[in-house]
Formats: C-alpha cells, sequence, structure tokens
C-alpha cells in the first residue's frame, strides 16, 4: 500500500537486526520513558522470536475468499480480561490486549499479557468480560487500584463469587461479565494467613474520552454495481453508507465518529474530477522520482485548482496582482520601484511564490509603487489561509470506475505511438489480460464502430510504445482512445514483480511542525470482499496522521504467519490492525504503543540519541485519531 507520506523522505531510518543488538536501549537513560510507558517496544526484548502453533485446526472446517475479514479465535492462557460478546453487555469502544499475550505456547505470553487497554465514552460506564482459573478462585481478587491504595475495602469481586454466578464455566475457568467505570483495576492473590496481596501483574486500565467528531468530504466514482465489484457473493465496492459504517466501527476505539450527519458527499465535478476517474495518459509522466507520483500529484492538483472545493479563486487573485506589480509596473518603472537585492527579474525569472519566500521586496518610489504592493501583499495571505483551508480538509475518494485515455491523431493506418507503457501493463495485470486491452474509439464526441482491442506491438524507450487498434485512423484527424479498466492506482514506476498499488494518500503537514499531519486527499480504489471497506478507512485514517504499522513475522494476528498456513486465499483476522502496511487488514487500533514503518516497507524505524541508545519510532493510535499532534513519537 503506497502512501505519499512527505516527512519520511528526510528522515535517517535505521533496520534494526537483531545480531547487532547491543542491549544499549536499556540504559538508564530510557528509565523514564519505560517508568511511563512500559509498553513502548524500546522497553522491550524484540529480539525474541514466537513460533506461532498451529492454530488452523480450528478453521479447516471453513473456507475463505480473498478479502475475508474472520473472527479471531483467543486462545485461553491465563486469567484474563475479555470483551463481552453477550450482545446486552456489547462494548462500543476500543478494547487493546497484547495480540502476543493470546498466544499460550509464547514464553513471553503472561509478561506480554499485562496491560489490557478499554475505552468509554467519558460519563460512561462498560461491560468487561473476567476470567477466573477455577484452581485460584479462592485467593481470587479483582481490585480498584485507581488511587493507589489495596485493601479490602477495594476488592470488587472475589473469584469465589465469580464462579459461583459465572456467565459461562469450562474446565478450567470461570467468567462473568461486570460494568465498571473510567479506571485502573488488578488482579491480586489474597493470603489468609498473612493478610497480604499479591500483585499478580493483571491490569486493566479503562480510558475515558470525550467524543470527537471528525469532517470528512466523500467522492464516490461509480457504484456498487460496476464490474468487478461482486466476488464471491460480496461486494467490495464503496457506498457513502458502508464506509462510513466501517469508519464509525473502527473509530469508536477511540471513541471518534464521523457524527450524526456522516460524511459530506460531493459531485466529482465539484472537486475538478470527472465521473468516470478518467486517468489521461496522452502525455509522457516523469517517473524519475521513485517516491512520488506524478498521475497522483496532477490529479491532487486538479483538485487544489477546482473552483468549488480548492482555492482556484485566491491563486488567480493572487497570480493577478503579482503580475501587475512585477511583470508590468515594476519592469517598466525602475526608478520608483527597485528590489533589494541586486538580481534584475529580467536575469533571473521568478514566481511569486518565490519571489514572496526568497526576501525579495520592492523600494518603492511612488504612490502607485505602494498601492500595487499592498495589493500583492493582500492576495498573497488571501492565498495562504485559503491554502491552509484546503490543505485541512479530509477528502476521501471512493474509486469503483476507472477510465484511461489517450488523445492521438490519426494517420491512415490503424498504429498508434502511446505514451505510460507501464500504466497501459498495470492496467493488463490488473484485468489479467495479456498485450490487448478492450477500447472505444471516439471522434467528435462520437462512438467509431464497436468497440475494438488496444493491442501491443512493441517498446520504443522512454515509456512509449506502440499499439494496434483494429481500425484505420484518418489522417489528421484526432481521436480520443478510452478504455474503462477495474480501478487501480496508476503508477508510471509500476514494476510487475512489486505488485500493483490500490490506494495512495496525499497528506499534508504543518508549516511549523512537518511531523503533523493536518489533512490530505485518500484516493481508494475498491477491492474484493469486506476488507475493502477497512483498507479505505485506512487511507483515510492516513490523513489524520496515523502511519503504517510494521508488521512483524511472527504476529499471532496474521493468518501467513502460522505453522502449516497454507492459505488458498488473502484475508484477515479482525484483530489484525487497521493500519498494517499490508494488505488486507482488520478494524483494530490500538492504545499502546507500536512500532511504525516507512512507507512501501516493512522496517522498524529508530533513531539513537545523543547517548547512542536506540529510539524506537512509536504512535498510539487511539492518540493519534483524536489529535494528529499526538501521532508518532517524531
Amino acid at each position: 500500500m503506497k502512501i505519499l507520506k512527505f516527512f519520511f523522505s528526510s528522515l535517517c531510518v535505521f533496520i534494526l537486526q537483531a545480531c547487532d543488538d547491543d542491549g544499549s536501549a536499556k540504559d538508564d537513560v530510557l528509565t523514564s520513558l519505560c517508568k511511563e510507558d512500559p509498553n513502548n517496544p524500546s522497553c522491550s526484548d524484540l529480539t525474541i522470536f514466537h513460533e506461532l502453533p498451529d492454530y488452523f485446526n480450528d478453521y479447516l472446517s471453513s473456507s475463505f475468499n480473498d478479502g475475508d475479514v474472520i473472527d479471531y479465535h483467543w486462545s485461553e492462557t491465563i486469567a484474563w480480561y475479555l470483551e463481552p460478546q453477550n450482545e446486552s453487555h456489547r462494548h462500543k469502544y476500543g478494547f487493546d490486549m497484547d495480540p502476543y499475550a493470546i498466544c499460550s505456547k509464547c514464553s513471553d505470553a503472561v509478561a506480554r499479557g499485562r496491560d489490557v487497554y478499554m475505552s468509554v465514552k467519558r460519563g460512561e460506564e462498560t461491560y468487561v468480560t473476567i476470567r477466573v482459573d477455577k484452581n485460584e478462585k479462592d485467593k481470587y481478587r479483582f481490585i480498584n487500584i485507581s488511587d493507589g491504595k489495596i485493601d479490602d475495602s477495594r476488592v470488587l469481586k472475589k473469584g469465589s463469587d465469580v464462579c459461583s454466578d459465572a456467565d459461562e464455566i469450562t474446565d478450567r475457568f470461570c467468567a462473568k461479565d461486570i460494568k465498571l467505570p473510567a479506571g485502573d483495576y488488578g488482579v491480586y492473590h489474597y493470603n489468609s494467613k498473612t493478610k497480604d496481596y499479591e500483585d499478580r501483574q493483571r491490569y486493566l486500565h479503562i480510558i475515558a474520552y470525550d467524543e470527537k467528531t471528525k469532517q470528512i468530504d466523500y467522492v464516490e466514482f461509480g457504484d456498487e454495481s460496476e464490474p468487478g465489484c461482486m466476488k464471491n457473493g460480496v461486494n467490495g465496492c464503496y457506498t457513502k453508507r458502508m464506509v462510513e459504517v466501517r469508519f464509525n466501527e473502527i473509530m469508536a476505539q477511540a471513541v471518534v465518529s464521523a457524527g450524526k450527519t456522516g460524511f459530506t458527499k460531493h459531485n466529482p465535478d465539484y472537486i475538478g474530477l470527472d465521473e468516470n476517474f478518467t486517468i489521461d495518459l496522452t502525455e509522457s509522466m516523469n517517473a524519475t522520482i521513485s517516491d512520488d507520483n506524478p498521475i497522483i500529484s496532477s490529479l491532487a492538483n486538479r483538485i487544489e485548482n477546482s473552483e468549488k472545493y480548492g482555492f482556484a479563486k485566491e491563486k488567480q487573485k493572487f497570480d493577478k496582482a503579482y503580475a501587475n506589480l512585477v511583470d508590468d509596473y515594476c519592469v517598466n518603472h525602475s526608478d520608483v520601484c527597485k528590489f533589494t537585492e541586486s538580481t534584475s527579474l529580467v536575469n533571473k525569472k521568478i514566481t511569486g511564490e518565490e519571489f514572496y519566500r526568497t526576501n525579495y521586496a520592492v523600494e518603492c518610489g511612488s504612490e502607485e509603487c505602494w498601492n500595487l504592493w499592498t495589493n500583492f501583499d493582500f492576495a498573497l495571505e488571501d492565498k495562504k489561509k485559503a491554502q491552509k483551508t484546503f490543505e485541512s480538509k479530509h477528502l476521501a475518494l471512493a474509486i469503483n470506475r476507472m477510465r484511461l485515455l489517450w488523445r492521438v491523431q490519426g494517420r491512415n493506418d490503424d498504429i498508434v505511438v502511446l505514451n505510460n507503457y507501464a500504466v497501459f501493463n498495470e492496467a493488463l495485470d490488473m484485468m489479467e489480460t495479456e498485450k490487448k486491452l478492450q477500447v472505444e474509439i471516439i471522434r467528435d464526441g462520437e462512438t467509431v464502430g464497436s468497440k475494438t482491442y488496444l493491442e501491443f506491438q512493441r517498446p520504443t524507450g522512454d515509456g512509449e510504445f506502440v499499439a494496434k487498434v483494429g481500425k484505420i485512423l484518418e489522417k489528421s484527424k484526432y481521436y480520443n482512445i478510452v478504455a474503462d479498466v477495474l480501478p487501480f492506482i496508476p503508477d508510471p514506476n509500476y514494476d510487475p514483480s512489486q505488485g500493483f498499488a490500490a490506494q495512495i494518500t496525499q497528506s499534508f503537514t504543518n508549516d511549523v511542525s512537518p511531523f503533523e499531519v493536518i489533512g490530505g486527499i485518500a484516493f481508494a480504489t475498491h477491492l474484493d470482499g469486506t476488507a475493502s471497506y477497512n483498507t479505505i478507512v485506512h487511507e483515510i485514517g492516513h490523513t489524520f496522521g496515523l502511519t503504517d504499522l510494521y508488521m512483524a513475522p511472527d504476529d499471532p494476528t496474521i493468518p501467513e504467519n502460522y505453522k502449516k498456513a497454507d492459505l488458498k486465499a488473502s484475508f484477515a483476522f479482525n484483530e489484525s490492525n487497521v493500519m498494517s502496511y499490508k494488505i488486507p487488514t482488520g478494524k483494530r487500533i490500538r492504545h499502546r504503543s507500536l512500532l511504525i514503518t516507512p512507507t512501501g516497507e516493512n522496517m522498524q524505524l529508530y533513531y539513537k540519541d545523543k547517548s547512542g541508545n536506540r529510539i524506537f519510532v512509536t504512535e498510539r493510535q487511539w492518540d493519534c485519531i483524536r489529535s494528529s499532534k499526538d501521532c508518532n513519537t517524531l
């Protein structure tokens, strides 16, 4: 999944290699960090590799399809807290238990399961399922430890009470749903002889948040009836209602929603695009910058320059004020309009933005000059305000339909020379066809005959290629060659060995704090199955500052990590994180600190402090989605 996340471009990144780990992250300098956040990866031994069990015995009776999201079967490991399954006791906010705590065969499962986090709307209470080991029920005490004191008055439940009135009993455990307010809780064992409480290091933290509403603009291209939407009986195409439902479901974990009115829906022309999501491939695209996509940048510029959604009016006003001052008046009145730098505009052509940014200033010797300068200054400020407003928006493009376009001139044969072979090849791979693409030939707004095929002949270099169109195109006449294709992210750098991208986000950052994302444009083409909705929420999350997550090779929430995981389909567990860098993704977001990764990679990011200690770059997702100022630790 490719995301334009500009702030990683200048970051010095180190790849963690276990064999080089000198344990420096454990030095005293990290003591304060680890006390504040004991779950921070910088405080953990990340060299442990967990050999996951053969879980697939639990799933052999079922068959899965691409894009399915499967309920994970939690292992019964230790006395624990779980989300209630009883519908009347349903917890509708966040639940965060370390994934490694569910691994019954993992040596550090108990240690990793020290803290469980739940979120709740401020002023509300929530249910949690507490489980008691039947062999320890007489010692078990569930205690409110919010004020740091441990005594009999703070005991909420005894193990014997839980088992005598259990909602569920197994060979080993008793389980009961109890209702709790925000606070900190823990499991202790009571010694009746010494009257002491033994801390079992089983902590539950219920965190209260004020409810937050996020404003999201939504544009849909095509609908749920487009070719390719339905697969294995599941529709993966986007509708406003379905995307809203999934967004609210996932972000409720941080007590965040799209509000009562939901997303604000616009037609494509409102943002300067057409209803077919047409990609014009007539001109050669500059594909020399590996981490930039000129096609997506061009589409983002069109949105930025749209009259209704963008700030075209302010740009035009600024350009006119600049031209009146610099190109017209100052060039022709150099005696009363001088620049503080010696280089003249004749010798150094600069834009209005460069003029302002490089501190070129005008010394005016006439009232007319000062008036023009004042108009320019006001126009620039208006443009900057409008640009900031635009970049602070969160725009989701739900792409169910896509069209490729080449404009050509006929030459009395059926041969054409076209640009952007990589995108043509990407479309072939997406459509699972070889060498030819079904197209329409259009002249003067009218289709020329029936559909035909654009058939690849040979490349000519620099992204150019020769193709046959199956129709004679008259000399000197102009034609549009259009192909309706299954949607994907067109990439002039497309490498078939790396696969095609389905989603990409252009994020905008704060001028003062370049690591703080303030808004963005999410380009989301539909995928197969219900995981498709998780993926568009992933991209919307990027516009609020959420970052791609590192996926460990032993993460128990990722199906392919398990032994004997001979997967016939690409599916996800609901416990896998929605921000995992690789699709399909699940629905989970977490409170605990998680390792992030640069876009398109899967490596643990860290930096070194002045003492040489390795500090991992992490993110607390509940805090991040609520405020981008609280995103990754950079």
